[in-house]
């Protein structure tokens, strides 16, 4: 996207840097004549007679340091961002590298969360019934949700007929 800036952009931040400079030149001088006259009075040279020089001076000074930097403001802005923003980019690169296993893991564990179990078919009559069901909703018969296995005690489906952990039969 192209930057739009006023027709008279330059010769503003000329204006500007210009009299920035020449108001802290300025104020400088008149601020350093006043603390001179004032310090020197201290050293035995009686009234310092030119202090009210540092009263227009420091005013002077502020107000042309202040021109000069919104008339360089875009040059220190242009050059802080070239310094920073290499360094910023490989610090979010090495962040999101170091992160990604973990959003990974929060995508996949979100996915499971919003997965529905699969309703399971009454075996007397067929009709799917909830996976806590335990008994069927249209014919009210029993709906075994696993088998136990008579020598390992182990858990089988339902429809299994050998066990998975010992390949005993099942229902015997």
């Amino acid at each position: 996207m192209p930057r739009v800036q006023h027709p008279d952009h330059d010769d503003h931040r000329s204006i500007l840097r210009f009299f920035g400079l020449i108001l802290a030149l300025v104020g400088g001088a008149f601020t350093g004549i006043g603390m001179l006259s004032f310090f020197s009075a201290f050293g035995g040279g009686g009234i310092p007679d030119k202090f009210w020089c540092a009263f227009v001076g420091l005013p002077l000074l502020g107000f042309g340091m202040m021109l000069l930097k919104a008339g360089y403001l875009g040059a220190m802005s242009r050059y802080v961002a070239g310094e920073t923003a290499p360094v910023v980019a490989d610090a979010a690169d090495y962040l999101l590298r170091g992160a990604q296993g973990g959003v990974r893991d929060v995508a996949q564990a979100i996915g499971e969360g919003l997965r529905r179990p699969e309703a399971k078919p009454c075996p007397a009559c067929g009709s799917p019934q909830r996976p806590d069901a335990k008994f069927c909703d249209a014919c009210g018969k029993a709906i075994a949700s696993a088998l136990l296995c008579s020598s390992c005690r182990h858990e089988n489906a339902a429809a299994a007929r050998f066990c998975n952990r010992c390949g005993e039969k099942l229902g015997t």
